[in-house]
């Protein structure tokens, strides 16, 4: 079952994708500052080295907003994929703090093993297993998590079985 695009299932998205954007890149940023005592901007600067490469590292502004712009973009990206899939798989509109933190397990192992090893980056030199923990943890609580409840909510106001 394919749900008609409408303004609630719309803007259910939109609020979604931006919680789960901002939510991580909160996370992300904490972590990276509490780990390093250094600017957060060097998150972005790597996200944005994903498309612009090595250089990125020490881009200015316009690097930044480059990798916040890709955070956001990715963000939305993962949001729309749960939220398809829950248009047409109506088991995962249901536990969303279960559906929740697989989703985000999900996204972690495509983004870190998949998805990044893929672009400018490449894959990580090293494994730490300490950092994968905090890393994973911080995409299940503030991605996967936040994603499944904001669908859940919306099909549950679009009338969806």
């Amino acid at each position: 079952m394919t749900l008609p695009v409408s303004q609630p299932l719309i803007a259910g998205f939109i609020r979604t994708g931006v919680l789960a954007g901002t939510l991580d890149a909160v996370g992300a940023s904490t972590h990276f500052f509490l780990r390093t005592g250094k600017s957060p901007a060097a998150v972005w600067r790597y996200v944005a080295s994903a498309l612009l490469g090595p250089t990125a590292t020490t881009g200015g502004s316009v690097t930044v907003l480059t990798g916040v712009a890709m955070h956001y973009a990715i963000a939305f990206g993962w949001t729309a994929l749960f939220f398809v899939a829950a248009s047409r798989i109506g088991t995962l509109r249901g536990s969303p703090l279960i559906i929740g933190p697989c989703y985000g397990l999900f996204v972690w192992l495509m983004m870190t093993r998949v998805i990044v090893p893929m672009t400018l980056i490449g894959p990580p030199a090293t494994f730490n297993a300490v950092q994968a923990v905090i890393g994973a943890l911080i995409i299940v609580l503030c991605v996967g998590t936040p994603i499944a409840l904001g669908a859940a909510r919306t099909f549950a106001h679009t009338g969806a079985p």
